[in-house]
């Protein structure tokens, strides 16, 4: 779009102008195909695609092993409208090739289901676990766009090393609240990890936010000074056309 940009800056000719053009209908077609295969892929299944019924989702949701690891179902399967807002249908594709292979057991380098593995699966089930390889059971997850929310389910000891079922990076501004108190946190095995000081107590409320990355901030910047940049540089040669 710079380019195009530039072009229609620049078009004091008519063959510039005929570029400009050229390339904006060859910008317009790119997109068409690209949406169409995209619109084919996800709304048009074969026509020999088999439709999933709930059973197939509680098979591929609920044994984890070498057959349902992901992989194990055939890709002309369709889902209908009920089974893809099932709460289930969110274990499937998750795979293991983004997040840190220390948040995994068996940290190979095949991307399988994240469910498949032993210390994976604590993350779909959204479970606690301590330095002692005790679990706990969280509920009312909700993740939205600025924050993850959860509650514990039973109390866990003062002093405990737990790790969140958050996957955490290096250099990731988060902010941990347990009980509107602000917690000191790092990262264990791949995950939010934090020293209880006091007891968590049955029911706390675990809030999880994410800041802006100060170098998406610095990219976000250039791009719209570009961009300012390109356009006023384009107002300007239009005044002088016109003066001359």
């Amino acid at each position: 779009m710079f380019t195009l940009l530039d072009l229609k800056a620049n078009q004091k000719t008519h063959e510039n102008t005929k570029r400009f053009h050229s390339g904006l209908i060859t910008y317009g077609l790119i997109s068409v195909i690209i949406m169409a295969g995209v619109v084919k892929n996800n709304w048009f299944p074969n026509s020999n695609s088999q439709l999933w019924t709930a059973q197939h989702l509680k098979e591929y949701t609920t044994f984890y092993d070498g057959i349902h690891d992901g992989y194990g179902y055939s890709s002309d399967m369709t889902f209908s409208n009920q089974i893809s807002n099932n709460e289930r249908f969110w274990y499937l594709k998750n795979y293991t090739d983004y997040i840190p292979k220390s948040a995994l057991s068996n940290p190979n380098d095949k991307s399988t289901f994240i469910g498949a593995d032993k210390s994976g699966i604590l993350l779909t089930k959204h479970q606690i676990i301590d330095e002692r390889g005790q679990t706990y059971n969280t509920n009312n997850y909700n993740p939205t766009l600025k924050s993850i929310n959860m509650n514990v389910q039973k109390m866990i000891p003062s002093n405990s090393i737990i790790e969140l079922p958050i996957l955490s990076y290096k250099g990731l501004r988060v902010n941990t609240i347990i009980d509107g108190k602000q917690q000191k946190t790092f990262i264990k095995h791949g995950k939010i990890a934090l020293k209880l000081q006091d007891a968590l107590a049955a029911n706390s409320k675990i809030k999880i936010t994410q800041q802006v990355p100060n170098w998406l901030i610095v990219l976000n910047l250039v791009s719209a000074v570009t961009l300012v940049t390109l356009l006023s540089f384009h107002k300007r040669l239009q005044r002088t056309d016109r003066l001359t």
